[in-house]
């Protein structure tokens, strides 16, 4: 709630639905999302990335699940000019 509470129009959390992307694309009619703030990192990297919109935003402030991503689609940051910071 407090996501929408300052804005965003979706918000979903990833441990009630473990296919959020799904969601998320669903909500947005495929087209993704501007701007995901993330906690966890690791294994929903790819994830985070095949939500964001073209020239969308990763604003990664944790890492609970981990420093690393295997099997990152860096193919679809650069396609997307993807911004992570």
């Amino acid at each position: 709630q407090v996501c929408r509470d300052i804005g965003a129009r979706i918000a979903v959390n990833y441990r009630e639905i473990a296919s959020w992307d799904e969601v998320v694309l669903k909500e947005t009619a495929g087209q993704g999302v501007d701007v995901i703030l993330d906690m966890v990192c690791g294994s929903y990297a790819q994830q985070n990335l095949r939500t964001l919109k073209v020239g969308g935003r990763l604003a990664v402030i944790g890492s609970n699940g981990g420093y690393s991503a295997a099997n990152l689609d860096l193919k679809s940051l650069m396609r997307k000019r993807l911004t992570i910071g």
